[in-house]
């Protein structure tokens, strides 16, 4: 009696091919890639692929790295980075010699310069609005009103007996009769915005205080905006960076 052979479902060699798949996995997985405290493919807390793929334990997401590095002193730097440095401070002062009331010889002058005055009058006949030629001159003298649709200047022209020592001086015809006089203010108790006016005054910017340390930066970018310091992803030795002797690394034996 002859027997002739069955041929095997499809179905029973598709099984077999999964098991012997699924136990080649199994197997590859316990040579030191299993979930261990250090394996580094694991689930665990430490730098490896953990809940937050950082080096930290915290549950943020951080970006690898630190920030490493000196920061610069806050003496060293400029207005513009002197603001932007954490812990550093822009102080402006003002120093020099003021220039004194009785040798400024200008009406303007005298009038802009802190603790003088001008003593006297103004003097003359001020020039008509309708000889002026011209907007811009129109503009600047007192009393006068350029007219764009006729093309001229209109108005009257303020007397210079009522004008004072700025407007005389730029009035048409008028000049100023008297002197400057006063005590000039210390440069050292100005401000910024009077010492720049100030004659013989100058403003220095001095940038002071101490620099935030580069480890106090948590994020590259807090790292690139601080002068001295940059952002470091190196990977450091520590227990658990997936190379050192945990029990299962796969690389040595260590405990």
């Amino acid at each position: 009696m002859i027997i002739e052979p069955r041929e095997t479902p499809v179905g029973v060699f598709v099984f077999a091919l999964l098991v012997a798949i699924t136990s080649a996995q199994a197997c590859s997985q316990s040579n030191g890639a299993d979930a261990g405290p250090d394996a580094g493919p694991d689930a665990d807390a430490d730098s490896d692929a953990d809940g937050d793929s950082d080096t930290d334990s915290d549950g943020d997401s951080d970006v690898p790295g630190s920030c490493r590095g000196e920061p610069a002193p806050c003496g060293s730097l400029n207005f513009y980075l002197c603001e932007a440095q954490a812990g550093c401070t822009l102080e402006t002062t003002c120093s020099g010699e003021p220039w004194p009331c009785n040798g400024l010889t200008g009406g303007l002058g005298c009038v802009t310069q802190k603790g003088c005055g001008w003593d006297g009058t103004c003097s003359g006949l001020a020039t008509s609005c309708a000889s002026i030629m011209g907007a811009v001159q129109c503009a600047s003298q007192s009393g006068c009103i350029w007219s764009n649709f006729d093309q001229r200047c209109g108005g009257s022209s303020t007397p210079c007996g009522s004008l004072g020592p700025v407007k005389c001086a730029a009035q048409q015809g008028c000049h100023l009769a008297g002197f400057c006089a006063g005590t000039p203010a210390d440069c050292e108790g100005l401000g910024g915005g009077t010492c720049e006016v100030q004659l013989g005054c100058e403003a220095l910017d001095d940038c002071s205080g101490t620099p935030a340390s580069c480890d106090d930066m948590s994020s590259p970018m807090e790292c690139f905006n601080h002068m001295g310091c940059a952002w470091s992803t190196d990977a450091d030795a520590g227990p658990d960076s997936g190379i050192d002797a945990g029990p299962d690394a796969g690389i040595d034996a260590g405990g």
